[in-house]
Parts: structure tokens; sequence; C-alpha cells
């Protein structure tokens, strides 16, 4: 039930996200403000991500579940009734925040619940919940545009929250999970905590496998920042496709990305991780090429295929490289680095995407991402990272990014 409270969440944001840029946009926004608005979320991340985990072991499950479901309720809510698009900036910033509540602490509640040999088993399902709502939300969104304005489906999916909280304060003795954990922090002061995190992420930071996953993990994130902030405008409003059609796309690229777990656990049975990056980046790189050149629904839709794909199959090694590379006891500090470095990418990503989109055009943002991988291609091949054998190996499920 609780990985059906969280698909629920990440499905309101999936229905929400393909026509975010188009309401910005029609609203009067440039490219530039756009990639602004969308900069300010990640900054905001990389600011209270911290400060964020540290609530969390102070707080119970549903009280963590109501901020973070109210708080997107609130943040799509303001979408939907914006005069103008000087309330994005704050209303994003409140929807990133939110989901960073939700996200931390269903992970520790849910792997608190099991014994110790089934945690692989109930973090890979709740992470299905990632695969889910990227297949269908944008699917939904597609419907959706059929009978509704870009408004009127942001007010249609505030709903889903409330959902999603409604299904969480129904669930018996949930946050006594996430107490027990709590516990084991206790005789910790704040600034011994924030100290020791502080230290295990910069020792992670010096380690050549950990270091190299994560300029990889970056660049990546830069991309995709890019991919998720001006794709929808490119194709809608410069390509002229239906925004219809476009969710379509969205959806199959989801959908890919979601079924890349299967060739990316069989390719690290068989291959050096050195090379299914160099495979995944390459792959990367082209299809970024294709959207650039492409005016073609049916080309996007292949090259978003590809896209998703090598997604999936780059998430699941570097993941699995990040948290394998380091003892069991600093592995939430390895997904709290890659997240760091992603909100970091996001951040940068966002401005730079608006700079490119006003002084060339907006095709350029995608050859910018397809130049950009490329160096994670050529990166990945001359560096090259291995992944440990180690106890608690990952390789079995994928991340979301």
């Amino acid at each position: 039930m609780l990985t059906l409270a969280a698909t629920i969440s990440i499905t309101a944001s999936a229905v929400v996200d393909p026509v975010f840029p188009l309401r910005v946009v029609e609203l009067g926004a440039s490219e530039l403000i756009l990639g602004s608005i969308v900069a300010t979320a990640s900054l905001a991340l990389l600011v209270m991500r911290l400060p964020i985990g540290l609530i969390c072991t102070r707080i119970t499950f549903k009280q963590a579940a109501s901020i973070s479901l109210l708080g997107q309720f609130a943040a799509i809510i303001a979408y939907a009734v914006a005069p103008d698009y000087s309330w994005f900036a704050p209303a994003r910033a409140v929807a990133a925040l939110s989901s960073a509540f939700l996200g931390i602490t269903t992970m520790a509640t849910i792997t608190s619940m099991v014994r110790q040999e089934e945690i692989g088993r109930a973090v890979a399902t709740y992470l299905t919940s990632f695969g889910v709502s990227a297949t269908f939300g944008p699917l939904l969104t597609s419907l959706l545009l059929t009978y509704l304005k870009y408004d009127q489906i942001m007010m249609f999916a505030t709903a889903l929250p409330l959902l999603a909280l409604g299904i969480i304060y129904v669930l018996p003795s949930v946050d006594k999970y996430n107490e027990a954990g709590n516990d084991r922090k206790q005789g910790e002061s704040l600034h011994e905590l924030v100290g020791r995190a502080l230290g295990e992420l910069g020792e992670m930071a010096r380690q050549r496998q950990v270091a190299i996953t994560g300029a990889l993990h970056f660049l990546f994130g830069m991309t995709a920042t890019l991919l998720a902030t001006f794709f929808t405008v490119y194709a809608v409003d410069h390509l002229m496709i239906p925004a219809y059609v476009v969710t379509l796309i969205l959806s199959a690229r989801g959908a890919a990305n979601t079924l890349s777990r299967i060739p990316a656990s069989y390719m690290m049975d068989r291959m050096s991780t050195r090379s299914i990056l160099f495979i995944a980046f390459s792959a990367l790189s082209v299809s970024y090429f294709a959207i650039s050149a492409s005016a073609e629904a049916m080309l996007l839709a292949l090259a978003n295929v590809v896209l998703g794909l090598a997604w999936g199959i780059r998430a699941v090694v570097e993941w699995t490289v990040a948290e394998s590379s380091v003892p069991p006891k600093t592995r939430p500090m390895a997904s709290a680095f890659m997240s760091f470095l992603w909100d970091v990418a996001g951040s940068i990503g966002g401005i730079v995407g608006g700079l490119i989109a006003t002084v060339h055009s907006i095709s350029s943002v995608f050859l910018a991402s397809s130049i950009l991988v490329a160096l994670g291609a050529a990166g990945a091949a001359a560096f090259g990272v291995e992944r440990r054998k180690a106890v608690g190996d990952l390789s079995q499920y994928a991340r979301p990014a």
C-alpha cells in the first residue's frame, strides 16, 4: 500500500510535468525564464536536501507524508491558477522540496518493514513505481489533452496527492517502523550528525570509483534537466506536433526506461561496466542528436525510446557502482552524494539551457546535450569504472534517475 501511495503521488507529477513548460510559456515566459524556473527547484533541493533528511529522522512517516503531499497539492494548485509566470518559481521549489520528504521517508520505512534478506525485493518493488508513473502519467495526460486545457489538467492532478494521503492515513502501524529507525539515532546531537554526514560525503567524493561515476551522473543530470524543460515546448510550439502526440512519446520513453532493467541486468552479468557505460552514453548522444535534427513525430518517438533504454541502463550501472564501492553503513551517503550532484546539475542545466535557447535556438539545447553525453562516453572509455563485488549488490534493480 505504501508503494501504491508513492505511485499515485509520482503519477501526479508525471501528469503535470509534460504540460508544465507549455503552461509557463503560455503565460508569456521566454526560454531563459523557463530554464531559470526549473533551476530554482534544483537549487532549492541543493540547499535543503540535507536539512530535510535531518528533519525526517525526527518526525513520523505520516507527518512527513502530510508535509509532502499537501505541499505537492498546493504547488499544483498554484500552477493551475497562476495569473502570470512569476508564480511558477516558488511553486516549483515547493513541489521539489515536498517530493524529497516523501522519497526519503518512504524508502526508510519500506526497508524497515521487511527482513534483511527481503530488502532488495522491497526496494525493487518500490522503485517500480517510478517506471509505472513515467509510463502511465504521460499517457493519462495525452488522453486528457483531448478534452482539457493545460490548467484544467493540473486541476485534475490535484486529486492524486490527496488520494495518496488518504491511503497513507488508513494504513495501520506504519509510523512504528519509521520511529524504530529514529530510535537508532538517539544520543547523537544535531551538530554531530551534520558533521558526520559532511565528513562521509567528503570521503566518498575522494574515492576514484565514486568520483568518476558521480561525474558521469552529473553530465547526464544536466541533459536530463534540459530534456524535461524544453522537449515539450520544442515539439509542440516549434515543430507543431500536437501536444497529445508529444505526451504519448514521453509515455513510450517511460516504458522503455522501465523495461531497460532487463537488458541492464543481462549486460552487467556479461560485460564490464566501462563497456556498458560507453554504450549507454553513446546511445544517449545519438538520441539527443536525433532529437535536435528531427522534425517528424515518428523519428522523435524512436529517438526517445532509445534514450529511455539508455537512460535506464546507465542508471542501473551508475547506482550499482556508487553503492557497491562503499561499505554498507555508508550507502545512504552514497545515495545522498549522487542526489547532490543531480541537484547541482539541474541548477546549472536549467539556466544554461535557457541561455542556449535564447542566444541560438531551442534545437541547439539538444545538440549541446548530445555533446555533453558524448564527453561522458569518452570519459567512461578513457577512465572507466568497475563495480566491486559487495554484500547487498544493487544491480538487480534500477534507481529512478
